[in-house]
């Protein structure tokens, strides 16, 4: 489970992905697109990562967060 935090604010958007056996290794690419109301000051925005029934992931690519104003 993927989420998003702006200023410490969790949203309520999500994104998530499910285990894959596969041959590949079970890559998932997973993408996660919020609007955030801006402010006039800065804002920090931070994704965050959960995991589901005890799961674990490695990240072994590339991750980006962009924040666009």
């Amino acid at each position: 489970m993927f989420r998003i935090s702006v200023d410490g604010n969790l949203l309520n958007n999500e994104a998530s992905f499910t285990y894959s056996g596969s041959a590949t290794g079970g890559r998932m690419p997973t993408t996660l697109v919020v609007g955030v109301p801006l402010r006039t000051k800065n804002q920090t925005v931070t994704a965050m990562w959960h995991n589901v029934r005890g799961s674990t992931v490695i990240v072994d690519s590339p991750c980006t967060l962009s924040a666009i104003y």
